[in-house]
């Protein structure tokens, strides 16, 4: 496998560069506006000081990280997901979880940008989950690919423990995502007919679907 599938998988369900909930600091006002975060709550309901939107080429550079980072961790994965489920699946689950969680928007993956409860990273990790392995919330946030790996690390062992609770309940169940991930989302098996279940599986159908990359993504993979 390599970054370049994980990529792929991004890039059939999101777009770099798009929305303005993906936003860059600069330096004073010129050219540059306020924004509130559309479609997520926030403990920051408000950005400091002056942004301007996330290019696409910036945006994939980001992303060449994240893709390059999750090709890393679904190819020697934390113990909870078992060798016998494969690299493709632990990348298509991740990728939809991130997003769902934070539609890759730089500013959650900086830290600047937390969920209602404190939730960091792409994937929005609860901080009492990770204070419980040991690890530093703020050890997980950062668009580096070392903080950015911590977070994934974290989401793919959680996914698991959710997958095998899944297993330990159904006898080799064929659509093993929907339960998982109500349970990975939830903390207990029963939410896979929920509507937020529901959308995350149909992403997870659109990971499938991966066209080849454009020139420019090859460029940016070759950058990380």
């Amino acid at each position: 496998m390599s970054p370049a599938l994980a990529l792929a998988a991004m890039l059939s369900v999101a777009e770099p560069g798009v929305t303005d909930g993906s936003r860059v600091p600069i330096d004073g006002p010129s050219e540059a506006v306020g924004v509130q975060p559309p479609g997520y709550t926030f403990i920051r309901t408000r950005w400091d000081g002056w942004t301007r939107r996330e290019t696409a080429a910036e945006g994939l550079d980001r992303w060449a990280t994240i893709a390059t980072v999750v090709e890393r961790v679904c190819s020697d994965p934390p113990p909870a997901w078992k060798p016998r489920w494969g690299s493709l699946g632990c990348v298509r689950g991740i990728v939809t979880i991130m997003r769902h969680e934070s539609a890759f928007w730089r500013a959650v993956h900086e830290g600047k940008l937390r969920g209602p409860a404190g939730e960091v990273g792409l994937p929005q990790i609860h901080p009492v989950v990770l204070r419980s392995l040991g690890i530093d919330p703020e050890r997980v946030v950062g668009i580096d690919a070392a903080s950015t790996e911590r977070s994934l690390r974290v989401a793919v062992e959680l996914l698991g423990l959710a997958r095998g609770l899944v297993e330990a309940h159904e006898s080799a169940p064929d659509h093993w995502f929907g339960p998982a991930v109500g349970a990975y989302g939830s903390g207990s098996l029963g939410s896979h007919e929920s509507p937020w279940v529901t959308a995350r599986v149909a992403t997870y159908g659109k990971t499938a679907a991966r066209k080849p990359l454009p020139f420019r993504a090859l460029v940016a993979l070759e950058g990380t």
